[in-house]
């Protein structure tokens, strides 16, 4: 998956969590200071970026500041993707 579909898919689960339209998110919304992403979305946030990309990111290790804007998640995805924090045991 490219990183324009990874946007995409991004936006769209975002948009589904927040119950926003995807035409309202870019990668640069912020999502935390506009409300958009409260614990509710930020859990079902979660939850399908699990389902689409098959990564885990547990919200205990991970400051609530890296879930700013869109563009932030992706950079935090393609870290976890590149590098996955042992699960633990």
């Amino acid at each position: 998956m490219n990183q324009t579909e990874k946007t995409a898919l991004l936006l769209s689960i975002l948009a589904q969590a927040c119950g926003v339209p995807a035409s309202a998110l870019r990668p640069e919304t912020e999502l935390l200071d506009s409300g958009l992403l409260d614990s509710l979305a930020l859990i079902e946030l979660l939850e399908g970026i699990e389902d689409s990309f098959g990564t885990v990111l547990e919200p205990t290790r991970i400051p609530r500041e890296q879930f700013r804007t869109p563009q932030q998640i992706l950079a935090l995805l393609d870290a976890e993707q590149q590098n996955p924090f042992p699960s633990p045991k």
